[in-house]
């Protein structure tokens, strides 16, 4: 009869450091009985020793299958890591009666396993979480499996094609620079450098529409994607102040000193987007005069200037008025 199995970490032959970190479960199995193990970093232990687990007949042998769970969450560097794994017949298993005990030449019986960890997705980080329209930022690409774990080995140039974001206004494109340092816009294919799962080329993101983009990364062949709990969410602002730009259009016809229905006049930046910014606009008629009482100076709110009591007469009617912001 045996009452206790234990199986211990063969320093010789595991790279782990401790299995605590590394092992979620552990089951030892004859092909009749399954039981559970205990487990710390150095032995997995089945069985309390204070009944019998399993009988072998004597001068018989018996097949045990030990079967290990890795946890879903890895430390850092698993990957290619190796578990081994080591029992000795004599000192490992405890046996109910005295004098029942394996053969004194019976040696100490080891194995190992390599943790393997396959990329299945992108994750992705960035060096901030909004930007100016224009402005560049760093970003970071993790190849991991379903649970996050980097899969080490993946290494290489990799074909990479970034979504989630608008052109401007003006036209001009998001981009991501690749391992030559040069702009690929968009829904093109990047070429970024891997080492150790991770981009090891330095990827400059520039973004040109103001939204909230949500960023992702895919290669070419679709095989390994991005999901959005693991894409970037990036606010783009309104750059530096470069015009001025009609938000609203003031109606084309308007009676003799009646106030003009409120329009409204942004200030934007190179790429269209309204700039935040906080100063006093003035609009000008010509071909007329400005009434009295009406104002034709309004400050700005987040870039924008309302005009709700401008009223303009003129010389002779019907006349033409051109209004200059």
């Amino acid at each position: 009869p045996i009452k206790q199995i234990k199986v211990n970490r063969d320093a010789l032959a595991d790279t782990t450091g401790g299995w605590s970190t590394y092992i979620a479960g552990a089951k030892i199995s004859d092909g009749t009985t399954t039981l559970l193990g205990t487990i710390t970093d150095n032995v997995l232990t089945f069985g309390a020793g204070t009944s019998t687990i399993y009988t072998v007949a004597n001068a018989g042998n018996k097949t045990f299958t030990l079967s290990i769970y890795l946890k879903q969450s890895l430390p850092a560097g698993a990957d290619g890591k190796f578990l081994g794994f080591s029992i000795n017949p004599n000192n490992d298993i405890t046996v109910d009666i005295v004098g029942s005990q394996f053969a004194p030449a019976a040696a100490a019986l080891t194995s190992s396993s390599k943790v393997q960890v396959t990329i299945s997705k992108f994750m992705l980080t960035a060096s901030a979480s909004s930007m100016q329209a224009g402005n560049g930022i760093t970003v970071n690409i993790k190849g991991t499996d379903i649970n996050g774990n980097i899969d080490s080995d993946s290494a290489g140039v990799k074909e990479i094609i970034f979504s989630g974001a608008s052109a401007a206004l003006t036209g001009t494109k998001p981009n991501c620079t690749n391992y030559s340092a040069v702009g690929v816009d968009f829904g093109g294919i990047t070429l970024v450098s891997f080492a150790s799962g991770q981009s090891s080329s330095v990827i400059t993101m520039k973004l040109y529409k103001a939204e909230v983009a949500a960023i992702k990364a895919t290669t070419s062949d679709s095989l390994v994607t991005t999901s959005a709990a693991d894409g970037l969410n990036i606010t783009v602002t309104g750059g530096i102040a470069n015009k001025l730009s009609w938000l609203t259009q003031p109606i084309s016809t308007v009676v003799a000193n009646a106030p003009w229905s409120s329009f409204k006049v942004s200030v934007v930046d190179t790429y269209g987007n309204i700039a935040p910014s906080a100063i006093n606009l003035t609009v000008v008629p010509t071909g007329g005069t400005l009434s009295v009482g009406a104002t034709a100076q309004v400050a700005t709110v987040s870039g924008i200037a309302t005009f709700d009591n401008l009223a303009v007469y003129c010389a002779v009617y019907p006349g033409t008025v051109a209004l200059n912001a």
